[in-house]
């Protein structure tokens, strides 16, 4: 017990110190805490149940006796060296009364008749003996208290509590529990029955997964004693499912049959007939056990969950006047949902926008080099909105002057652009000379083959 109070002792928390507990560890361990006699019963019934336990507690059932029994004679020494220390120190009284003419009787003429010598030496012999019990109790004592010390540290060691019994009330010392039990392995009966509610309760089986798999089948490979046929078949099924981590739970079901007792074997059989009447629970179990996977088959299938509401929601969009309010939110029918293809086009578009006008995103040759000559839109959308050679977007202050000019660019005069016919649009002398064919190199000249 020294050994842990040292320990305890060391790891006292700071904390403690700062709220003002002095009392260590070991010492709120030690402190005794009242309980009802049913408790105590519960206790000392269990750690009666320990050999040692009950050793130690002969030992303190022992001392206590030889303690009680030196305590009584050490007590009657005690008495009877009193009563002749007594008789001694009345001696000189008694012959000073037989002097004054007194004459004694009953005790005081026994202890004139003994005499001085005698009487001392009788009561130096009791002295002895009171000294010899009272050195026999105190050792009693002391006995007694180191095997009741050692009975409770013993108790406390095992991390049980220690209950005993003083003046009509009952007491427990130390913590922890007497019933609770936490193996170091699991049993097979116990690992059977999680991997039985992993396959048949409710429809579980219909969402497992490989991790899943694995974690069960660990566990059933570890109950099995080392050796044994069971064990093997576990590891084969386990084997097969590292081997294959991307099978469907048919196939991992079939394999598990292996180790299903007969009885399991029926009740999953007849449980996965009943699944496969339903199409979603059949999809899932042919699906893969691997998480990305299933979800890559899932999107093949068409059955994630915003595609079947997206789904839903153009089959009632028709019908949406004859629908709620309430429905017409749930199924995304709004004005706002509507409108939310459209902003977000718009905010991409002006995120592109917004990249392309940052200097450091600019590609330099188009921007500067070629900014005098090069008469090709920048994109479709400038082709379609009239913008003309203009080093930047969003330029259209003169955009219908006979100066197609917007702020970037030499003024040429609008006559020039020979070649713009309704939406061909791009360098002079060139005919089909949009911007898809100057991207694909089918530009012609505009001066041949012309009719």
């Amino acid at each position: 017990m020294a050994h842990l109070t040292t320990a305890l002792t060391k790891t006292t928390a700071w904390e403690q110190i700062a709220k003002g507990d002095d009392k260590t560890m070991a010492q709120k361990i030690l402190e005794p805490i009242q309980i009802d006699e049913r408790q105590y019963i519960e206790i000392h019934s269990e750690n009666m149940k320990n050999e040692t336990f009950r050793q130690h507690q002969e030992d303190v059932e022992q001392s206590k006796l030889r303690w009680e029994r030196a305590l009584r004679d050490s007590t009657k020494a005690l008495k009877e060296y009193d009563i002749w220390s007594t008789k001694l120190e009345c001696l000189p009284l008694i012959i000073q009364a037989r002097d004054e003419g007194k004459i004694p009787k009953g005790d005081d003429k026994s202890i004139l008749e003994m005499g001085g010598e005698a009487l001392e030496k009788k009561v130096d012999e009791l002295r002895k003996l009171d000294d010899t019990k009272n050195k026999d109790k105190d050792r009693a004592r002391s006995k007694f208290v180191e095997a009741e010390k050692a009975w409770k540290e013993f108790a406390i060691m095992r991390g049980q509590p220690f209950a005993y019994k003083s003046d009509g009330r009952y007491f427990r010392i130390g913590g922890g529990t007497i019933s609770l039990r936490q193996r170091t392995q699991e049993t097979l009966d116990e690992v059977g029955a999680d991997f039985r509610k992993a396959l048949i309760t409710k429809n579980d089986v219909t969402k497992i997964t490989y991790t899943d798999i694995v974690k069960v089948l660990e566990r059933y490979e570890r109950a099995a004693p080392l050796g044994s046929h069971d064990r093997g078949q576990i590891s084969e099924v386990l084997n097969f499912v590292r081997e294959n981590p991307k099978c469907s739970r048919m196939s991992f079901l079939e394999e598990a049959m292996k180790i299903a007792d007969a009885q399991f074997r029926t009740e999953l059989a007849k449980h996965l007939m009943k699944l496969r009447k339903t199409e979603e629970h059949r999809l899932n179990l042919d699906n893969s056990i691997d998480p990305q996977t299933e979800k890559d088959q899932v999107y093949d299938q068409g059955r994630a969950d915003f595609m079947i509401s997206e789904k839903r929601r153009k089959r009632l969009a028709p019908y949406k006047e004859h629908l709620t309010e309430e429905e017409r939110i749930r199924y995304g029918l709004t004005k706002t949902e509507q409108r939310e293809g459209g902003r977000r086009r718009d905010r991409n578009r002006d995120r592109q926008d917004n990249h392309r006008r940052r200097t450091e995103n600019r590609r330099t040759e188009r921007r500067e080099d070629r900014r005098w000559t090069d008469r090709r839109p920048r994109s479709d959308r400038e082709r379609h909105d009239g913008y003309s050679n203009s080093g930047y977007r969003h330029h259209g202050d003169n955009r219908n002057s006979q100066y197609q000019n917007n702020g970037y660019g030499r003024q040429q005069y609008s006559q020039q652009n020979r070649g713009f016919h309704g939406g061909n649009r791009g360098r002079g002398n060139y005919r089909n000379n949009n911007f898809d064919n100057q991207r694909r190199g089918n530009a012609q000249p505009a001066n041949e083959n012309k009719s």
